[in-house]
């Protein structure tokens, strides 16, 4: 797997993560698995290329983002952070992750 990070203006990357990132391979979407493991297939942190995160909360996301980005030990991904009025089971954050092979 080949990627390529895509940040047009350097803001991002100071945050820990990229605008975009162009891969070489098709991307495979990565399930929740026990004990913090990212998904199936061998994946881990760092085969994610995409994250996105829902909140009800954006400004105490932001606070708290510091804390995600720590978790992929320099490994940058693509994100979108997006504002919503609710979550289901009164979840305050919802992660979801792209990864490739």
């Amino acid at each position: 797997m080949e990627r390529r990070s895509i940040n047009p203006s350097s803001w991002s990357i100071e945050a820990g993560f990229d605008q975009a990132q162009l891969i070489d391979r098709a991307a495979r979407a990565c399930a929740r698995q026990p004990a913090g493991h990212p998904g199936r297939r061998g994946h881990d942190l760092a085969n994610i290329v995409r994250l996105n995160c829902y909140t009800t909360d954006v400004d105490e996301l932001f606070k708290l983002f510091p804390g995600i980005t720590d978790r992929f030990g320099g490994s940058r991904y693509a994100t979108s952070v997006l504002g919503v009025a609710h979550l289901p089971a009164q979840l305050l954050v919802m992660l979801e992750a792209t990864a490739v092979d």
